[in-house]
């Protein structure tokens, strides 16, 4: 983004005043599909490999280069400058592979979508024009054997709206949340996705970290127990009953 547009999207997403007032409608969609797309990275590093991907509005720039269809450089292209759609996807046409990306399912359309049709300009010209239907595609997702759900973004927006009106009896996990500690909320997803039977590259997740093994005793802990009772007068005592004259 340095490069293209002029400005850095580390220097926007950690600016100590946010990113605000008219600024906020330049740079939030490129840091959005940054940021989401980072996050994926992250996940697939610890082993998360996603089934299907959908993306809910500019997610789905975000869902088509986690799959591989094009470059993150041109996913940010198209998020920032919506006149270059053409040039962009033409560009990324040519220089991405035309192996088969990962299953994704259209916000638009409901259905799984081709590589062939997410590097036709049209598709993202519908995309920008017509209304979503994000619970139709979640639906069909469902059909297709998914049975957790992740959500790669700042705040856990779409899990809240699925839990509420998709099935609250499905794991619907968030990335981050602006109610909690990212370390927090990320650690609370794995160990909610381990419970569910999906498998983490565990040494890949304690990568960077060192550790060292401690010694422990090698007799048995000798435990005894310590309690302080006091004693109670005699008059007070449980068994003693008081009955008070007529």
């Amino acid at each position: 983004m340095r490069e293209r547009c002029g400005w850095s999207v580390l220097e926007k997403l950690y600016a100590s005043n946010g990113v605000s007032g008219p600024d906020e409608c330049v740079y939030a969609a490129p840091l959005v599909v940054a940021l989401e797309y980072a996050l994926a990275g992250l996940w697939r590093s610890w082993g998360v490999e996603p089934s299907v991907l959908i993306g809910d509005g500019i997610g789905e720039y975000a869902a088509a280069a986690v799959a591989g269809v094009f470059a993150i450089e041109d996913a940010l292209d198209l998020v920032a400058d919506r006149s270059a759609l053409l040039d962009t996807l033409t560009r990324a046409a040519k220089v991405t592979p035309a192996a088969a990306p990962m299953r994704i399912v259209s916000s638009v359309t409901a259905d799984l979508v081709s590589r062939e049709v997410l590097i036709d300009a049209e598709y993202w010209v519908r995309h920008q024009l017509e209304p979503g239907r994000l619970r139709d595609g979640i639906e069909l997702v469902r059909r297709l054997g998914c049975t957790v759900f992740l959500e790669v973004g700042p705040a856990p927006t779409l899990t809240d709206r699925c839990r509420q009106s998709v099935d609250p009896s499905l794991p619907w996990l968030a990335s981050l949340s602006a109610d909690r500690g990212d370390w927090d909320q990320l650690l609370q997803s794995v160990a909610e996705m381990y419970v569910h039977g999906v498998s983490i590259d565990w040494e890949a997740f304690d990568l960077g970290y060192g550790r060292r093994k401690r010694n422990l005793p090698t007799y048995p802990f000798q435990r005894q127990r310590c309690w302080f009772t006091k004693e109670q007068p005699s008059c007070l005592r449980p068994e003693t009953a008081l009955i008070p004259e007529a």
